[in-house]
């Protein structure tokens, strides 16, 4: 069943194993919510393409996670099933927050958590700064 209910994402993500793919799950949720939301939607008072920062920044966590021993396994999502720009900030700005409260539960991962956790908190930020331009990737992280 494809959802975009917080609920039934955190239940597909907290059946990963290890911290990494966690972190590899959420940062993957969040750069396909931001990728495939509907165009029609307008979200932060801007065109969601105007967020490729955010997609880029959570491609830059996934690569980091999988050279770091991630597994990657896709988080079923729908989509289209959104149909508000609230919904899109809401979910997306929830995952970010579960992905920066993610814990290290080992001291190899770590490093990769951390920096995970650290980009994850840095948007955040820039997004629930308001701003009207377009944040650049280089000063979220």
């Amino acid at each position: 069943m494809r959802t975009t209910n917080l609920h039934a994402i955190e239940c597909q993500v907290s059946r990963r194993v290890t911290p990494l793919d966690r972190a590899w799950s959420w940062a993957s949720a969040i750069r396909t919510t931001i990728v495939t939301a509907p165009t029609r939607l307008c979200c932060w008072a801007l065109p969601l393409q105007q967020f490729a920062w955010l997609a880029l920044e959570m491609e830059w966590a996934c690569e980091d996670l999988v050279d770091a021993g991630a597994w990657p396994s896709d988080v079923e999502l729908d989509i289209p099933g959104i149909k508000s720009p609230c919904q899109v900030r809401q979910l997306v700005e929830s995952m970010l927050t579960h992905l920066q409260s993610l814990s290290n539960a080992d001291v190899e991962e770590s490093l990769v958590l951390v920096e995970t956790r650290a980009r994850a908190r840095a948007c955040l930020l820039a997004l629930q700064s308001n701003r009207r331009d377009d944040w650049p990737a280089a000063d979220a992280a």
